[in-house]
């Protein structure tokens, strides 16, 4: 599936609209499991901390 990128450029052109071009880039292919994955693994990091963050403040009180 291509995606393409449109892009507006605002110029104005001999007619008085605006120029305006499409390029076709597939960036949702090359980049999506990238992305995805970023956003995954962010999760994951931010549960760990948050998991180790009550566990040892839960530990510290049972201690004293």
């Amino acid at each position: 599936m291509m995606e393409s990128i449109r892009v507006d450029l605002y110029d104005i052109a001999d007619d008085g609209r605006p120029l305006t071009y499409t390029f076709n880039i597939s960036s949702q292919n090359t980049f999506g499991f990238i992305f995805i994955g970023s956003i995954t693994m962010g999760g994951i990091m931010t549960a760990i901390i948050f998991a180790y963050v009550y566990l040892s403040k839960r530990r510290s009180k049972s201690k004293q």
